[in-house]
């Protein structure tokens, strides 16, 4: 599924000298939802919407739920988190096309584990 790489991101998100990993999956979460509930079309915007909800507030909630976790596993283990790198992923998601959005598997290069996680 197309989200499969946002959800990957999130999942690698943890606190250091930023926010939380839970403000940081809700950071996400937000762009995730405005961006696709925005940029979405036809059977892909129902899929999205049958997962995650039609609004933004549903979304955000949903998605919240299936991947925000009290106890996420943070980047792997010898890595640490750069929270400043995190939040220009969330900023690249936000600002990103819908031509790019509506790509299979979609994420700015900003969001790898690779970037944020060192």
């Amino acid at each position: 599924m197309k989200f499969v790489a946002a959800l990957a991101v999130v999942l690698s998100v943890a606190a250091a000298c930023g926010p939380s990993a839970q403000q940081a999956c809700d950071d996400f979460a937000v762009a995730f939802c405005s961006q696709n509930l925005a940029c979405l079309q036809g059977g892909d915007l129902q899929t999205f919407q049958s997962a995650y909800g039609s609004d933004q507030t549903d979304c955000v909630a949903n998605y919240e739920a299936l991947n925000c976790k009290p106890n996420q596993t943070p980047c792997p283990a010898g890595l640490g988190f750069d929270t400043g790198l995190y939040e220009q992923c969330v900023k690249d998601y936000q600002n990103a096309s819908c031509i790019d959005v509506s790509q299979p598997g979609f994420q700015p290069a900003s969001c790898s584990n690779g970037t944020v996680c060192h």
